[in-house]
């Protein structure tokens, strides 16, 4: 199965943006937003997953601040 998803930041689609995926296992892989915000990603297992992705910015005086979110869902085996 795919699990799609849209990141929105401020009201509006946020490209490239890194989803990441992680199995309760361990397993994890990592997709970019498209140009609409959507990311697809491959759900190939039952038990625990986190979604996860954080967006960094450089800010003017050289510092950094971020923005992250995270999502945590159960898949039952068929």
């Amino acid at each position: 199965e795919t699990l799609t998803v849209k990141v929105i930041r401020g009201g509006d689609e946020l490209e490239g943006f890194s989803v990441g995926a992680v199995r309760a296992n361990g397993k994890a892989t990592m997709e970019r937003t498209s140009k609409a915000g959507m990311v697809s990603i491959a759900i190939d297992a039952p038990g625990w997953w986190l979604l996860r992705g954080t967006e960094l910015r450089r800010k003017t005086d050289g510092t950094w601040e971020s923005d992250f979110t995270t999502l945590t869902f159960f898949v039952q085996d068929k």
